[in-house]
């Protein structure tokens, strides 16, 4: 496999869960009352800067990573810069998603009410069709087995008002989780010569 195939797969795969999360945000704003603060009721955060944060910083990781440095090289012509490494412009990237997928999860209901939820599982998914290592799967399936649980036991129950905004961002994000999940795998798959 093409190394450089394999960063922008995983460059698509950001800018895609992004979008994913930026909608989701998107859905659970548009359902919050103008009045929920004077009625008691929780308000929700607004999402948009974490949600900009992982993008801004997992997609300028991938860009200046190692595979992708021919589009870029001639800004550094007079240095030894060639690049953050693949391997661990990709780690960078994974951990990134996996922290702020927390904080989403942990800020909206946690793993038994969050429509973010869904992401959790996205990642190692994400993780093998980008051809990271087979340890590297394990230690992200593990990282992200120990917050969905931790979330689960420690999840608040979500008010009332927020339910059907959660519900329809939740099947939003399933949806267009497995869809990611299709997409970055038909991409990125290897096949013998007319076999797909």
């Amino acid at each position: 496999m093409n190394p450089a195939t394999v960063i922008t797969g995983a460059l698509l795969s950001q800018v895609l869960l992004g979008v994913l999360m930026f909608v989701a945000a998107s859905i659970m704003r548009a359902h919050q009352s103008r009045t929920a603060m004077f009625r008691g009721e929780p308000i929700q955060s607004e999402y948009s800067w974490l949600i900009l944060t992982l993008l801004l910083v997992s997609v300028a990781t991938l860009v200046l990573a190692h595979s992708m440095s021919s589009l870029w090289v001639g800004l550094f012509q007079n240095t030894t810069f060639s690049g953050v490494p693949d391997r661990a412009a990709t780690l960078i990237v994974f951990l990134i998603n996996i922290a702020i997928t927390t904080v989403l999860v942990a800020s909206t209901g946690g793993s038994a009410h969050s429509p973010f939820q869904p992401i959790f599982f996205l990642i190692p998914t994400l993780a093998i069709l980008l051809f990271e290592s087979s340890f590297r799967v394990i230690v992200y399936a593990a990282i992200v087995g120990v917050c969905f649980i931790y979330l689960l036991v420690q999840a608040a129950p979500l008010h009332e008002a927020h339910r059907r905004a959660a519900k329809k961002a939740y099947g939003f994000v399933s949806i267009a989780s497995l869809a990611i999940a299709v997409l970055i795998g038909l991409l990125t798959r290897i096949c013998p010569s007319g076999m797909c």
